[in-house]
């Protein structure tokens, strides 16, 4: 069952950072991640009232599985809320060098960094993505 989840969150980790993320601005993006982060959270309250008002006595195994999965949607969203705030960083930087740096946008860092911006962004995002494999399995597979 733990095992299920961790290649679940996985999956759905990685569909967020490598394909939704794109398809939204920023800034929508944004609103969504945030609004999440805190109707998650007041799911799962909401989830444990309901199961105490039908007088539901849960094992630990129930309870484990129910804060990773609420723990596991946290990391998710501050993740991708992570990964959303490196794109930006990294769309205002070469903005920012295209308007204000013209003088030098022959010289090496700069003409590196735009010539390669998308392998730069899919370098980190497979950075993020990596970290957040390692975060999902301390969560479902490390010993407690």
């Amino acid at each position: 069952m733990r095992t299920f989840f961790f290649i679940l969150f996985i999956i759905i980790n990685c569909i967020l950072i490598f394909k939704v993320n794109q398809y939204f601005r920023p800034k929508t993006a944004a609103i969504t991640y945030g609004i999440s982060l805190v109707a998650i959270p007041l799911l799962m309250l909401a989830g444990i009232y309901v199961l105490r008002l039908l007088n539901f006595h849960a094992d630990k195994q129930f309870q484990d599985i129910y804060f990773a999965v609420m723990l596991s949607f946290t990391v998710l969203l501050l993740l991708n809320l992570v990964v959303l705030l490196a794109d930006v960083v990294a769309h205002k930087l070469i903005d920012f060098q295209e308007t204000t740096n013209t003088a030098n946008m022959d010289k090496n860092p700069v003409r590196f960094a735009r010539g390669n911006q998308s392998g730069i962004q899919l370098m980190y995002r497979f950075f993020f993505f990596a970290c957040s494999i390692l975060m999902f399995y301390g969560i479902w597979l490390g010993k407690k």
